[in-house]
């Protein structure tokens, strides 16, 4: 069994995301002007044609069983977001192939009301903290660990 932990799937939102944009764009051929995180960056066909019927095809042709969708919330267009919804719809079209973590801004007042809404909504109990993106830098006081502590303890 393997499983990828972090699908970037051809797929509604998430091709907004900068790192399905940049291999959309394709490379910078002179690798003095290339991004330090482009040098191992390979051509994507799924991404390329935004097939994920393709991703599914390159899955399964490279052994990964299963893999894991991150919704994420930077709000910095750089980056860009991947939407909850889209996350769930996916695991719910290809149930115990792709399984959904929620994404956050966990600088955001509203982090815990969307935490609440994707356990409610789409059963999720998983959330990554990204700082990629991130405006603000993380400080105790601007996150709620108390209430994320406290809902946490109640889902048990």
């Amino acid at each position: 069994m393997i499983i990828d932990f972090r699908i970037r799937p051809p797929y509604k939102s998430f091709m907004n995301l900068g790192i399905i944009k940049g291999w959309q764009k394709g490379l910078e051929p002179d690798p003095r002007k290339m991004k330090p995180t482009g040098f191992e960056r390979r051509f994507v066909p799924s991404v390329a044609e935004g097939s994920l019927e393709l991703m599914v095809k390159e899955m399964d042709a490279a052994g990964i069983t299963h893999g894991v969708i991150m919704g994420r919330r930077t709000n910095n267009p750089v980056y860009g977001d991947a939407d909850n919804a889209d996350v769930y719809e996916l695991a719910e079209r290809y149930p115990g192939r792709f399984f959904g973590f929620g994404g956050i801004a966990p600088t955001s007042p509203a982090a815990l009301e969307e935490m609440e809404h994707c356990a409610k909504s789409t059963a999720s109990r998983a959330f990554p903290l990204t700082r990629v993106g991130v405006l603000r830098p993380f400080r105790e006081q601007t996150l709620p660990w108390n209430r994320l502590w406290n809902w946490r303890n109640s889902l048990a």
